[in-house]
């Protein structure tokens, strides 16, 4: 087993897609400021943290949506990755492999400067969190 652990000690601000995912353990990354990121994809295993510069991760510190693992109690996702029953009413066709979100195929629309979300999706996530 191998897990990452990544912490940057201020705020995070991506221009793209953060992706956590592979492995065969626990990986995490975490800000002790605020996280920005056009979304944050990740699988079960791997957890991530914000703390606005207080002593535990707080829901306010990450200015983005988030797919990931239901377990964790550093976050709240927005889109619960193992509900693989939603992925094509959630994410844009382009992301998705056989109905699956595909994070390789995320990261390509990434770089292009777009998200894994169909827009109204995108619009509702965003409006229930105030971003």
């Amino acid at each position: 087993m191998s897990s990452a652990r990544v912490a940057v000690d201020g705020d995070l601000v991506a221009s793209g897609v953060i992706v956590g995912t592979g492995g065969d353990s626990e990986a995490n990354l975490g800000t002790r400021g605020t996280l920005t990121a056009l979304a944050v994809l990740l699988n079960a295993h791997t957890s991530i943290w914000a703390n606005g510069g207080g002593p535990d991760s707080i829901q306010e510190a990450f200015r983005t949506l988030i797919v990931g693992g239901r377990a964790w109690q550093e976050f709240k996702q927005d889109v619960d990755v193992d509900d693989l029953d939603i992925h094509e009413a959630t994410f844009v066709p382009e992301v998705l492999d056989d109905g699956i979100l595909d994070v390789d195929k995320a990261m390509e629309r990434a770089r292009a400067g777009l998200g894994p979300f169909l827009p109204e999706v995108e619009r509702a996530l965003k409006a229930k969190r105030g971003l």
